[in-house]
């Protein structure tokens, strides 16, 4: 799944230029105010932690090239494997997804009932 920058085309390209800008953006840390807080004491950029930061940027890379590597194959053409290994790459999330959420919502079921036995 190699490629070179050069011979992406031009919507490949596009999109290769927004996902940098999005990946800057969230590695730079803001001064927000938080709408939680009622008096605004707290800044959201006091929890901003580089390495969590990287490491989303890092897992979104995947994605991320996936992404631009499938656009440049529906522009340029002959993408029927691709199309099937596509297909799969997001059943795989899906399940990842469907996981991730049951996990979740388990670990939060065990916090409310902690709460409950208070």
């Amino acid at each position: 799944m190699a490629f070179k920058l050069s011979k992406l085309s031009k919507p490949a390209y596009i999109a290769f230029v927004a996902y940098v800008v999005a990946a800057i953006v969230i590695l730079l840390p803001f001064n927000i105010k938080s709408t939680m807080d009622p008096d605004n004491v707290t800044d959201l950029s006091s929890k901003y932690v580089f390495g969590q930061r990287l490491l989303l940027v890092l897992m979104m890379a995947i994605p991320f090239a996936v992404s631009v590597y499938s656009i440049n194959c529906f522009v340029v053409g002959k993408c029927f494997t691709w199309s099937y290994i596509h297909a799969v790459l997001a059943v795989l999330w899906v399940l990842m997804f469907l996981l991730g959420t049951v996990i979740s919502s388990q670990s939060q079921i065990e916090l409310f009932r902690g709460l409950a036995r208070m």
